[in-house]
């Protein structure tokens, strides 16, 4: 099966490591993918270099502010990989992948990932309720994005099922590396060591990471 996974851009981030993952989960399983962006790609970024490194194809639209018309460079990708399936992720990757109407050609899963709280934004609800029939499918990552999106577009929950993010586990640290770690840390005395990347966001849940503490 031919995959082509879409998403607004390749810097590090949460979205863009699960599009690394998946991508090279499918591969793994013998699925032919690729991987598009909408913006240019980053000259150093991490998730790239993993897919790139994994065999991965990966290209951009090169949209930007000043080149909104290059969103429909979308029909020529998928033009040239002919893909059996098109998933792409966040709100811009997935109305740029309806209005080049991918419906038409191929299955289009969108998949939403966050709850989007920015009152500036609340024209992105209006436009996915406007455009939602130029999908196939669209999930939610969670039971909190799910009700929270189905409400703000008017959408019943049985239209958005839920689809979790899969994880992939790190190698189990040794006690000498854990060790280590905590010296390096400076950290060694401690009972018990929190820890958590992100950018410092309300949405990001620091605060109840900080509850945690005595």
């Amino acid at each position: 099966m031919k995959i082509l996974q879409l998403i607004t851009e390749l810097r590090p981030g949460g979205a863009e490591r699960i599009v690394a993952d998946l991508a090279l989960g499918l591969k793994a399983r013998g699925h032919e993918v690729a991987v598009a962006a909408l913006r240019p790609l980053p000259a150093n970024s991490v998730i790239v270099d993993d897919l790139k490194r994994g065999g991965i194809p990966v290209s951009s639209l090169e949209m930007t502010r000043l080149t909104p018309w290059r969103i429909f460079r979308l029909k020529k990708i998928v033009a040239e990989f002919q893909p059996d399936l098109v998933h792409s992720h966040l709100f811009h990757a997935n109305l740029t992948a309806r209005l080049n109407l991918v419906k038409r050609i191929c299955p289009l899963v969108n998949t939403v990932h966050i709850c989007e709280r920015r009152k500036s934004k609340v024209w992105h609800f209006w436009l996915d309720r406007l455009t939602f029939r130029l999908c196939t499918l669209q999930t939610a990552v969670s039971q909190a994005v799910q009700k929270y999106h189905a409400r703000h577009t008017g959408c019943s929950l049985a239209s958005l099922p839920l689809v979790y993010n899969g994880i992939k586990m790190p190698r189990a640290l040794t006690d000498d590396e854990i060790s280590e770690l905590r010296k390096s840390w400076g950290v060694s005395d401690c009972a018990r060591v929190i820890g958590a990347a992100g950018r410092l966001d309300w949405q990001k849940g620091f605060d109840r990471i900080m509850k945690l503490l005595p």
